[in-house]
């Protein structure tokens, strides 16, 4: 267990150090975009190799706590909108222009998918070494959504991460009128607590 407590962190910092912009733009620039890349994609892969090492390495602890009476009615059907967000990013194509398709709903449905699917498991297990692993996995997703929600363009600013189709004569008035009032939809535009790094 001692392992495992070890190597998600490395695994974490692996995938969420290189979101941070400033820190991005450090390395691209010292190691140039294909050294980036290989040295990140290296990182990665032995940090995931590590934990699952680690894991098969560590014995079944304890439960931290019990699954509740209903958990896996509601992982069945959250894992379905998780798939369907899944198989919708990869299958759209962003425009950089405006939202469309799966990107109307949500600015970043890939990590929004990832990161619904770490919670789903986080509340069906709840032995130390899944709630460790799932928890990473939480917080590696809940990074990039909030890296890809900062750098977005201002259309999918606007959509956030639940968002919904908004016409362009609403859009319009509100501009008219001044900026009318503040959209009700969550954006991270708007979010102190989630501007990026």
């Amino acid at each position: 267990m001692t392992l495992l407590a070890t190597a998600m962190p490395l695994l974490i910092t692996s995938h969420v150090l290189p979101l941070a912009p400033h820190i991005r733009t450090a390395l691209l620039a010292g190691l140039g975009r294909c050294g980036f890349y290989t040295t990140y994609s290296t990182l990665s892969v032995v940090a995931l190799g590590l934990v699952v090492l680690a894991y098969r390495a560590a014995a079944p602890g304890p439960w931290l706590y019990t699954p509740r009476p209903g958990s896996r009615f509601i992982a069945s059907v959250g894992m379905m909108l998780g798939i369907f967000l899944l198989i919708a990013r990869l299958t759209t194509r962003a425009d950089p222009e405006r939202p469309r398709g799966i990107y109307r709903l949500s600015a970043a449905p890939g990590s929004l998918a990832v990161l619904l699917w770490a919670l789903l498991h986080l509340l069906n297990l709840g032995e130390a070494r899944q709630v460790v692993i799932f928890s990473g996995m939480a917080l590696i997703a809940a990074a990039a959504l909030i890296k890809n929600l900062g750098l977005a363009p201002p259309a999918y600013r606007e959509v956030g991460l639940f968002g919904a189709r908004r016409s362009a004569r609403a859009s319009s008035g509100a501009s008219l009128a001044g900026g009318g009032r503040p959209s009700r939809y969550w954006s991270i535009s708007r979010c102190s607590a989630c501007t990026p790094w």
